[in-house]
């Protein structure tokens, strides 16, 4: 297997913003189901469904993109505390193989795995690797899939070219990610983009239109978008209700150097994807692909 290949100061800068952000992000939003991503509502009303219900339905929602069936190989690109996998792995009879640039990130989930009896080969592993460049031969796996990851590539077609390299034929991806709805906005809206971006460490959103030109750009066919925004408006204003009223205070413990720049960026992003979301700045959707052919 090859070594991680992101470039050192952005890998240092995803590294840290996990690193300490995992306690808050875990412990207060994933309630301990090791799921660290938005969560989808089926109705769009948060009065439907709990919040850890909603964690656990996105992973569902991507399980249904990914049309899984028992024995498959799975590759779950960006896997972060290793929630999803598990799930998937216990819930699909699949074997699933997750891989981070995060160390914290694989030391945490195959903690998570082997605690829940699925951690070796048939069933979970986790791996420090770049999505972009893994290094495993081709034809390996029956799907991909990458869950709020995309976000921190610093190519997308990279990664798509690898996915693509890595699929077998009939193989399928999924990608659920937030998007950019426009390539330029006024000079204010692109400030509060870059602020809830860089606050999460993320390097860059495509807009739908280019995430799935490159898709079929490099081969892939059947590429379809879903836009699931009202699904997941509900888990976007949770996170802004929980940090707007921090927000003030945050920033003046920064100023004096008693809160980290990366938590302070954290709270800042969980409060600013909000207001991004809500000026039609951006979305979240899924994007959904099959490798017809090499």
């Amino acid at each position: 297997m090859r070594a991680v290949t992101v470039p050192q100061e952005v890998e240092k800068r995803i590294q840290q913003f996990y690193c300490q952000a995992d306690t808050i992000l875990d412990r207060v939003w994933g309630g301990g189901t090791q799921m660290i991503h938005f969560g989808f509502y089926p109705t769009g009303k948060s009065s439907d469904t709990s919040h850890l219900e909603s964690l656990i339905e996105t992973v569902r929602q991507a399980a249904l993109r990914l049309d899984l069936r028992p024995g498959q190989r799975i590759l779950d690109a960006g896997c972060g505390l290793g929630g999803p996998a598990v799930w998937l792995a216990r819930n699909f009879d699949i074997e699933v193989h997750g891989i981070s640039n995060v160390p914290l990130h694989v030391e945490s989930a195959s903690r998570h795995a082997a605690q829940c009896g699925l951690l070796g080969a048939g069933r979970v592993q986790f791996s420090l690797l770049d999505y972009a460049d893994t290094g495993f031969a081709a034809g390996s796996y029956d799907g991909v899939v990458a869950i709020e990851s995309v976000c921190y590539a610093l190519a997308t077609t990279d990664f798509l070219k690898e996915a693509f390299r890595l699929l077998k034929l009939g193989g399928r991806l999924v990608v659920l990610d937030g998007f950019r709805t426009a390539r330029q906005f006024s000079a204010d809206d692109e400030q509060l983009m870059e602020s809830w971006l860089s606050g999460w460490g993320a390097c860059h959103l495509d807009t739908v239109k280019e995430f799935c030109g490159k898709a079929s750009g490099c081969g892939f066919d059947q590429v379809e978008f879903e836009d699931l925004q009202q699904h997941f408006k509900p888990s976007h204003y949770a996170s802004f209700r929980f940090t707007r009223f921090l927000c003030p205070g945050a920033w003046f413990l920064n100023r004096l150097h008693i809160l980290s720049d990366t938590l302070y960026g954290h709270l800042r992003a969980s409060r600013d994807v909000w207001y991004a979301a809500e000026r039609g700045l951006c979305l979240q959707g899924i994007v959904s692909a099959v490798k017809a052919h090499d």
